[in-house]
């Protein structure tokens, strides 16, 4: 028997596209407010893109789902996403740069994180999330599977505000920026505590 060409192959069905596509949708992570957030992938999505590209009915929305995926090696329009600062946020963000090197060894400089040790920064559901819970992991630390020790007692207020924005306005992230008086006010509130923060506690202040 011949193998069968391409053009003999039965097309997918359309509620096969769709079933996938909704897929996608649930992977991207959404803000209180119901709006989408970036998700990081290992990987280029190659096939969605093509997809995306194509001339199906679906492909527009495809393209859509796209604009909220990231992996490395991404293209990101961080000009667009900088425009949108105030020049004290953006002196902020350029300081956070620098800092963010205490965090890179584990996060990796691309915020793509590390398996094993540190989770991804681009399109983490707590670094797009409400100030109130990404300061406390950094103050306080967070354990999961894994656990990452707080740095309120190394990094001052100003510190760890430039790192939050800088990180929240890096690889396709779009969070608010966050200052330093913010950072000291929720410092104030957990000075009291010593452990870290977990899934559980953190969930109804993201």
């Amino acid at each position: 028997q011949r193998q069968m060409c391409i053009r003999d192959r039965p097309k997918t069905n359309p509620w096969v596209r769709t079933a996938l596509l909704d897929g996608i949708d649930r992977l991207i992570p959404r803000a209180d407010d119901g709006s989408k957030r970036m998700a990081y992938l290992a990987a280029e999505p190659k096939a969605l893109l093509t997809y995306a590209a194509s001339g199906a009915t679906d492909a527009p929305r495809a393209a859509q789902l796209a604009t909220f995926l990231r992996w490395r090696g991404s293209a990101v329009d961080t000009a667009a996403s900088l425009a949108k600062l105030t020049p004290e946020q953006r002196a902020l963000y350029d300081k956070g740069r620098g800092s963010f090197a205490v965090c890179a060894a584990c996060h990796q400089e691309e915020g793509q994180g590390m398996k094993g040790l540190a989770p991804a920064l681009a399109g983490s559901q707590w670094v797009n999330g409400s100030p109130q819970a990404v300061v406390r992991i950094v103050l306080n630390g967070k354990v999961d599977q894994l656990a990452m020790p707080g740095l309120g007692t190394a990094l001052d207020d100003e510190t760890i505000a430039s790192i939050l924005t800088y990180v929240r306005r890096s690889w396709g992230n779009e969070a608010s920026p966050i200052d330093a008086r913010t950072v000291k006010s929720i410092r104030g509130v957990v000075s009291h505590r010593d452990e870290p923060w977990s899934d559980e506690e953190l969930q109804p202040l993201r």
